[in-house]
C-alpha cells in the first residue's frame, strides 16, 4: 500500500479526490512469493504515517514463501519519520503491528498448484465476506474461503 505526497492542497490535485491511501481490507488471500524485497508492504513517501495510520486491517491470510531466507523480509511496514521497519517473519510482524491474527506463513513447498489453486492444508482462518462483497463474487453472505472464489480448490 503506498502513500505519494499528493493532496488536495495542491492545485493540481484538487479533483475531488482524497488522495490518500486509506482504509483498507485484506483478507482471505493466498500470497506466494520468491525473492520480492518486502512483499508486503506499507510506504509513505510523506514519512508521516505508520503502517497501521494507513486503517489497514489484514487477516485470514496465507502466505508461501520459498525459505524464511528467501525473501529475507516477510514485511516492511511504514514508520513515520524512521521510514520504514521491516520484520522477518509473519509472528514479528503480528507482535509489532496486530495485524493478521489468524493468518499463516508456510514456507518451502508451494501452497498452489500452477492454475492458483490450494494444494496445501493451511492454518489460516478466512474471514466471512461481507455482503458487498458476496453479492460481487456471486457468493453467500458470511461464505468463507482462502484464495478467489472462481479458482477451484483441488
Amino acid at each position: 500500500v503506498w502513500q505519494d505526497d499528493r493532496d488536495t492542497s495542491t492545485a493540481h490535485y484538487r479533483n475531488g479526490l482524497p488522495w490518500l491511501s486509506k482504509n483498507i481490507n485484506i483478507h482471505n488471500n493466498v500470497f506466494s512469493y520468491g525473492t520480492n524485497f518486502c512483499p508486503v508492504l506499507t510506504q509513505d513517501l510523506r514519512q508521516k504515517w505508520t503502517g497501521n495510520d494507513f486503517g489497514i486491517t489484514m487477516n485470514g491470510n496465507a502466505y508461501h514463501r520459498p525459505s524464511p531466507k528467501n525473501p529475507e523480509r516477510f514485511a516492511c511496514w511504514a514508520n513515520g519519520k524512521k521510514g520504514t521497519e521491516s520484520f522477518p517473519t509473519l509472528t514479528a510482524f503480528r507482535n509489532a503491528t496486530g495485524q493478521d491474527p489468524q493468518s499463516t506463513l508456510s514456507e518451502g513447498a508451494a501452497i498452489t498448484d500452477g492454475l492458483g489453486r490450494l494444494i496445501a492444508s493451511l492454518a489460516a482462518v478466512p474471514r466471512a465476506l461481507p455482503a458487498k462483497i458476496a453479492a460481487a463474487a456471486g457468493q453467500a453472505v458470511g461464505a468463507k474461503r482462502i484464495g478467489a472464489f472462481g479458482v477451484p480448490l483441488k
